[in-house]
């Protein structure tokens, strides 16, 4: 993401917003620092785990992140040789329907 792309998002965050975010990132890190409450879904185990490390790395950033959770995908195959595909809606099912699970009523 280009400082010019996150300069626009952080033109619509203030301390009293509650973000969602899917896939995470080092954007987790940067934009929770500008709202109240963040809540990150990550379907990566990989990079849940690298990103989470970070997270547990800054108090303050530990505070403002309610919650952040793995829900893991079967990235499936295409092809004879076994290819990764794209991704499809069954696929990605848990995943999509995750923020359910957040029992948050709005977020901004």
């Amino acid at each position: 993401m280009s400082a010019e792309e996150r300069n626009i998002i952080r033109l619509y965050l203030n301390k009293s917003h509650t973000m969602l975010e899917y896939g995470s990132g080092y954007s987790t890190l940067y934009f929770s620092q500008f709202v109240n409450a963040y809540y990150s879904i990550e379907h990566n185990e990989q990079w849940y785990k690298t990103v989470k490390s970070l997270i547990d790395q800054s108090p303050i950033i530990s505070l403002i992140i309610k919650k952040y959770i793995l829900i893991p995908i079967n990235p499936g195959y295409k092809g004879w040789k076994g290819g990764f595909s794209e991704g499809n809606k069954i696929q990605f099912h848990d995943y999509i329907h995750a923020v359910h699970s957040l029992n948050v009523r709005k977020f901004d």
